[in-house]
């Protein structure tokens, strides 16, 4: 709580210094979005997008901003834009995964896993979201194979436990 606050006071001075800076906007919108402060995390990430329509960090941040508030429409329409922009993104295509995953198109969610699993193939987090989309599809065999392949790379992840113990 701390660091957020340190990082929003660094930021606003930053800020008053050149409004225009969008990296100090988009890390002042990521601190008010970790404070569940959605509407003032929203009019930063869109006041960046005015300084800079193509910001990919914005952008892909309105996303998962829409997606935690539950508007698909606007998440959908804000990730998918931000991966134009950037399509070699791992993060970005985790977030469009975990998007479709929770609303239930867990193929299409699984297609943006694999794609992110390729840019980044040792990461637990990626392979452990493979290993419960594909746990809720009910192929467990991919979903063992996944979540083995995790726990190798983060043998303290309660949560690849957790699903292991279930399949």
């Amino acid at each position: 709580l701390n660091r957020i606050k340190e990082s929003k006071n660094i930021c606003a001075q930053l800020i008053l210094k050149n409004k225009k800076d969008v990296k100090a906007l988009n890390i002042y919108g990521l601190c008010f979005s970790a404070e569940n402060n959605f509407n003032k995390a929203k009019k930063i990430f869109n006041e960046v997008l005015i300084y800079d329509e193509n910001n990919v960090a914005a952008l892909n941040s309105l996303g998962r901003l829409y997606h935690e508030n539950r508007n698909s429409i606007d998440a959908e329409k804000y990730l998918l834009r931000a991966l134009n922009l950037d399509p070699s993104s791992y993060q970005i295509l985790n977030n469009i995964a975990g998007f479709y995953r929770e609303e239930g198109k867990y193929t299409k969610g699984i297609k943006y896993y694999l794609k992110a699993l390729k840019l980044n193939p040792n990461n637990s987090y990626i392979l452990n979201n493979l290993a419960k989309s594909y746990f809720d599809i009910n192929d467990l065999n991919l979903a063992e194979n996944y979540a083995l392949k995790a726990l190798k790379l983060n043998q303290n992840d309660g949560g690849i436990q957790k699903i292991i113990s279930f399949i």
